[in-house]
């Protein structure tokens, strides 16, 4: 995998690692037996059944046992998440596309990076969040720039049941692991707060094989992260306000490859994130107002390079969309939205921006066992129109447990600052991506006394026109230049069985994917590529997950095959495939006021040595127990 040979920011590498062409990991994760949901509360989000979304474990004990959402998502989600390592970068990838074709969105509001289009997962704490969502498979008339593969969807919530209530939370793990969070909340009426502070680091020296066989520990992999949310909502009548701050702070090093002796690379981030939202609810309409801010400060520390470098990116966002019901069935969205961002960095000549005006139009339809929609959305970026962009989609329920769904949309993305503006390479005369997305399933949902039988199967066929890459230029620079075409298509499905009775519960779920994600078009230097799998993207990707539970005690395994990743992008050299084996248990009592829960797990038990990134070690078996404390005091 070539690379600058200049000392970076982590940020450049970042740049380099995972929007070149030769490190663009396009991973196909949208295999996932996925069931509809009713997203609310956001900005992006519709209840629409014909786009598959997956909501995500968001239990205590899930909090404790999983840290962050880059380790719910590689556990639970139909995505691939390319790891570094333990402490490392984790970035998000779906249906095959890369990972700055995934939109995050917190409240409503896009946390993707303005200078890398991507965001580093491992980041998110799961404590300082109520419902995580996934979004298999892209809409760009629904979610604007970026959704191509997929988005991820983070909220905050307020307690619904009037009263006090209070949380403690604490977990040790392997590898000087350590967590602690305190949550607090009260519900009055129409006012509710939650106020949240975590606090997490670890040493994560590790023991791993090198390539010569010698056992060697892991270093410079301290990690630090310490923040905390506060959520108000408000209500009266058909209005309801609700404010979100979410503030972390993270100083973590580095860890050298497995082909480096050492590392002296440090890297410290801080995030503000700010975000309200107005709804409006009448008999024959609806409205809705959010506004958001973004800011984020990464400084890179390297002292055997004398480098100590610091870059500022801020976001500013709005939305506003008006609801008509017009007929009975009939739902009508007009929405205007804004965003504007600005970034600085040593690379920059000065502060730049991107501009981005968009306006969408929806019409939604529902009668009985009939769901169908179009919208369309236009707009300009920059002081240049974006592509026009339409969609559609449409679900049919043949029996109580029998539906099918279809939909196809259009697709951009717009240049990331870094892509226009990065010295040397940058260029201002890039051309948003832009492309089309279909998919279609039929699912199945049955249940038979205590047995409940659910399974999918789909498809989806992703293209995507002027894809941004960095190629080497003359001289060894590299640059940034619209000259790809991609095309991911796949197939998917699940399969799951859940029963129970009183004191006794038991599921299984298996959730087998296979993706082909190839460049269509490309470069004379780079024909070597033409109709190759893409990097970084396996062909095929099993999940699997099995619990029982008898009263309060729950076991649960799981399971993670991950096959073969290429690793150039003529598919000469190649990751072989892994198997990743967890077993958790947890254990809950409640004392009248009081909710006790006791966690703990053996990951990796049967001690997989393997790589998700070439030479980025990965831990083997590791253990981790926990416990949280819920107090609540009804009014």
């Amino acid at each position: 995998m070539p690379v600058i040979i200049h000392p970076m920011k982590k940020q450049l590498l970042l740049f380099l690692l995972f929007i070149s062409p030769l490190a663009k990991a396009q991973e196909l994760d949208s295999l996932h037996w996925l069931k509809q949901v009713n997203v609310k509360g956001s900005r992006i989000a519709y209840p629409d059944k014909t786009i598959q979304h997956q909501l995500l474990d968001t239990t205590a004990a899930t909090k404790i046992l999983l840290p962050d959402v880059a380790s719910q998502l590689t556990r639970e989600a139909g995505v691939f998440i390319k790891s570094y390592g333990q402490g490392g970068v984790a970035t998000v990838t779906s249906s095959g596309m890369g990972a700055a074709h995934t939109s995050l969105m917190w409240n409503g509001i896009k946390l993707n990076s303005a200078m890398l289009g991507l965001y580093d997962f491992s980041l998110l704490p799961s404590f300082l969040l109520d419902k995580v969502t996934v979004q298999y498979g892209g809409s760009g008339t629904l979610q604007g720039s970026g959704s191509i593969g997929g988005a991820v969807m983070l909220e905050s919530e307020t307690e619904s049941n009037e009263g006090y209530s209070a949380a403690i939370m604490s977990g040790i793990s392997s590898y000087g692991g350590q967590q602690i969070g305190i949550q607090t909340g009260f519900t009055n009426g129409n006012v509710a707060t939650n106020s949240r502070v975590y606090m997490r680091k670890a040493k994560n020296n590790f023991t791993y094989k090198n390539q010569y066989g010698e056992t060697v520990t892991q270093k410079n992999g301290d990690s630090e992260q310490n923040g905390f949310a506060q959520d108000f909502k408000f209500r009266k009548e058909n209005n309801s306000i609700a404010m979100h701050i979410w503030y972390l702070k993270s100083d973590y090093k580095i860890p050298p490859h497995m082909l480096q002796e050492n590392s002296y690379q440090q890297q410290k981030d801080e995030a503000q994130r700010y975000s309200i939202t107005w709804n409006r609810k009448r008999e024959k309409s609806a409205v809705a107002v959010n506004a958001g801010f973004v800011q984020d400060k990464i400084r890179f520390i390297d002292s055997t390079a004398l480098l100590d470098e610091r870059s500022k990116a801020r976001s500013f966002q709005a939305d506003g969309m008006y609801s008509i019901y017009p007929l009975k069935y009939w739902q009508i969205d007009f929405r205007i939205t804004a965003e504007k961002a600005l970034a600085l960095t040593d690379a920059y000549p000065k502060e730049e921006s991107n501009d981005q005006l968009t306006a969408m139009a929806r019409a939604d339809y529902r009668k009985d066992k009939l769901n169908w929609n179009i919208a369309f959305r236009d707009g300009i970026a920059n002081g240049d129109a974006l592509p026009f962009l339409p969609s559609v989609g449409i679900n049919y329920r043949i029996t109580n447990a029998l539906y099918v769904r279809a939909e196809g949309a259009m697709l951009y993305r717009l240049p990331t600052l870094n892509d226009r503006f990065w010295q040397p390479g940058g260029n201002t005369s890039l051309l948003p991506e832009k492309g089309s997305e279909m998919s279609g399933g039929i699912a199945l949902q049955k249940m038979i006394n205590w047995l409940t039988i659910e399974g999918e199967a789909g498809v989806f066929d992703i293209r995507l026109d002027d894809a941004i890459v960095w190629f080497p230029q003359t001289g060894g620079v590299y640059g940034a230049q619209n000259i790809q075409q991609l095309h991911s298509s796949g197939v998917n499905g699940s399969v799951g069985l859940r029963a129970g009775e009183k004191k006794w519960k038991g599921e299984i779920n298996f959730r087998p994917q296979w993706n082909k994600s190839i460049i269509t078009k490309t470069d004379a230097a780079n024909a070597s590529s033409l109709n190759k799998q893409q990097i970084y993207t396996p062909k095929i990707l099993y999940k699997a997950n099995a619990g029982i539970a008898y009263n309060n005690l729950r076991l649960n395994y799981y399971m993670n095959y991950t096959g073969y990743r290429y690793t150039v992008s003529d598919n000469s050299k190649w990751l072989d495939p892994y198997l990743v084996n967890d077993i958790t248990l947890s254990y809950e009592k409640n004392f009248k006021k009081i909710n006790l829960i006791l966690t703990a797990a053996v990951n990796n038990f049967s001690n997989s040595s393997y790589q998700v990134i070439v030479n980025r070690a990965m831990p083997g078996r590791n253990y981790q127990v926990g416990l949280m404390v819920k107090f609540l005091e009804k009014k």
